[in-house]
């Protein structure tokens, strides 16, 4: 490999990291709303639903569902959230529903509270979700079989409530600034009978309070965390975070954020890749994705820019099979990624392949303009095809 090859090869990096779909993050018939009358409230209960972009882009795919609870005030976090992260490949596209509030001392607390007029409700509400909304969301729209539920404050008594009920129904469980301290403690109460009852229970929990939480927020959460620490299986996954200098309404959005980081952990897949293929080469690298799919299931969203950088780097760095496994890995993951593709016509350039490495590129081009890519990130592909060919005429 000569230098000009590999410097080459290396004078893209940063360009690819700006390339990306000039897709609107919002369209016409994403957001509904929408009614449903429920037989065991004996009302009817109002609805925001957003659709992923790749909904109608893609009429045979299924998709995860995200449950809001107060959708009156956290549905457009949630949804815009969600929508930022999967646009990036941060996350898998979501279906996001929020219920909008009709009474939440009596829907979301389990038991009656002096404190709270209309208390109590809780658990009919949780066979409202599981019997009704549910059922109604997976009528209407193409789920998969994936759910989380979102909760805030007595929200997230209700998500805690959900799980130490019925943790199968869900697969994630997001519970911020949760009122554990609400009814005599009787989520404390129904977590310990939970686990007397229950040795092996599968499920994710991300619990999480502002430090400025006020009142007994913060030292209720603790003893939560601490009845989990003593008595939860390890089959049960959960976190428990107090955020500094945040309160109970600050928390929210950087709780929401940090929830779905851990939901989908990628931080550090990168350098543990490159680790792995270095010591053990292509075999490996197969490994290592095995590993993280077996672990985390659809949990497994692989980053296809950090990764690609990676599988890169150990092409120029003379581990050529590995890196190259690598790159045959991350596009069986990810085929219509047009960075994928591209990065790898920079490794086949980087070791003076270049008819492959010519043909790998017009296939990345080819992917970018189909998939609306903005024009200036074409470019930049167009620009580095022509010093490829143009560097092998020499």
């Amino acid at each position: 490999m000569t230098k000009s090859w590999k410097a080459m090869a290396l004078s893209l990096l940063v360009v690819t990291g700006l390339a990306g779909a000039d897709d609107p993050i919002d369209g016409p018939e994403r957001t509904l709303g929408l009614e449903l009358w429920s037989d065991l409230l004996g009302e009817h209960r109002e609805f925001r639903v957003r659709l992923p972009t790749a909904y109608h882009e893609d009429p045979e795919r299924r998709f995860p569902v995200f449950y809001v609870s107060d959708a009156d005030w956290n549905f457009p976090l949630v949804a815009e959230t969600l929508d930022y992260l999967a646009h990036w490949g941060r996350i898998p596209p979501f279906i996001v529903v929020g219920a909008l509030n009709v009474s939440r001392n009596r829907d979301f607390l389990p038991r009656a509270d002096a404190a709270f007029p209309s208390s109590g409700g809780g658990d009919r509400y949780l066979q409202h979700i599981t019997e009704e909304w549910i059922p109604w969301v997976d009528a209407r729209y193409r789920t998969s079989e994936h759910r989380v539920l979102f909760g805030h404050s007595f929200g997230g008594v209700l998500v805690l409530n959900q799980l130490f009920t019925d943790p199968g129904v869900f697969d994630a469980h997001i519970s911020l600034g949760a009122s554990v301290w609400v009814a005599d403690e009787v989520v404390l109460e129904r977590a310990g009978r939970f686990f007397d009852e229950k040795e092996d229970v599968e499920g994710w929990l991300y619990l999480s309070v502002g430090e400025g939480d006020g009142g007994a927020t913060v030292p209720a959460g603790r003893k939560l965390a601490d009845l989990l620490d003593a008595r939860a299986p390890d089959t049960l996954e959960w976190r428990h975070s107090v955020m500094p200098r945040e309160t109970h309404f600050t928390n929210v959005p950087i709780s929401l954020h940090r929830a779905l980081a851990e939901l989908f952990p990628t931080w550090g897949d990168d350098e543990a890749l490159a680790q792995q293929a270095r010591s053990g080469g292509a075999d490996a690298v197969e490994s290592w994705f095995s590993d993280r799919r077996d672990r985390l299931g659809w949990r497994f969203v692989p980053q296809g820019l950090d990764l690609g950088l990676a599988a890169l780097r150990l092409v120029l760095d003379e581990h050529q099979a590995a890196g190259f496994a690598a790159f045959d890995a991350i596009q069986s993951a990810l085929p219509d990624s047009p960075e994928v593709v591209q990065l790898r016509g920079q490794a086949l350039a980087g070791v003076g392949r270049v008819p492959e490495a010519l043909s790998a590129i017009d296939r990345a081009l080819k992917m970018a303009r189909e998939g609306g890519y903005h024009e200036d990130s074409v470019r930049r592909f167009e620009d580095y095809r022509k010093r490829v060919a143009g560097a092998d005429s020499e």
